[in-house]
């Protein structure tokens, strides 16, 4: 996600291109965030009930395709 937003930042599409190493750093600051949350919201457990929620919306909102083996 901070690719795209960096990709869009000047508000024409730039094209950047997207490596672990340049995203680390964010993405430990972001995880360090979610862990401080479930931490702070634990005993209303909102931290489970959030992710549980954007599990089942996403899974709602992506209608996977069904395939079938024969």
């Amino acid at each position: 996600i901070e690719c795209c937003i960096d990709e869009w930042s000047s508000g024409s599409k730039n094209a950047t291109h997207f490596t672990g190493a340049a995203y680390k750093d964010l993405y430990n600051d972001h995880l360090q965030s979610l862990i401080d949350f479930d931490e702070h919201t634990q005993v209303r457990n909102l931290g489970l009930k959030l992710r549980r929620t954007l599990h089942d919306t996403g899974r709602w909102g992506s209608k996977p395709i069904v395939m079938y083996y024969i």
